[in-house]
This record gives structure tokens, sequence and C-alpha cells, in this order.
């Protein structure tokens, strides 16, 4: 995570959906939002975590949650579902 001008926290990941449509969720250390690619691109951030097996965890986590909900593992369409249910519900 970014912590003022130029400042990041070290082994903290960021969960986003895959800018690709086909496939999920990627994560990556937050110390790469410092490449000149990801000022160009928006990112659907999922969640937060500390250290590659936290971000491991919680990716599992989510899995789980949403198949117990839904009896599947389409987590990009259930993200979205939910998040434009977010914002119908604060409009």
């Amino acid at each position: 995570m970014i912590n003022g001008p130029g400042k990041v926290q070290l082994n903290i990941y960021l969960i986003v959906l895959t800018q690709n449509e086909k496939n999920h969720l990627e994560f990556f250390d937050s110390a790469m939002l410092q490449q000149e690619i990801f000022s160009k691109q928006d990112l659907f951030l999922v969640g937060i975590a500390e250290g590659y097996s936290g971000a491991l965890k919680l990716i599992e986590r989510i899995t789980r949650d949403v198949y117990i909900e839904k009896q599947d593992v389409n987590l990009r369409s259930y993200i979205i579902e939910k998040q434009k249910e977010f914002e119908e519900s604060n409009v």
C-alpha cells in the first residue's frame, strides 16, 4: 500500500479482479504499484492481505464463501454482482 508520497508498505498483497475477463482473481505485492504500468489501469480491489500465504488464504476463503452461497466458483461474476447491488443500494 502506498503510505504517503513514494512510501510503500512491504509484504502487503493486493487481490484484484483480473484485466482478462476469462479469469477471476490475481494478486501481487503492493510494491508493484510503483511500476508505470499500474498508473495506466484501473484495478478492482477485492482484498488486502499480509504476505503471500495470507493472500492465498484470503483467496481460498473468498472462493469457499462464494461456493457456499452460489454452489459454483464464478468469483468474477459474484463479485461484480455484489458490487452492483452495493452501488444500487447507495444511490
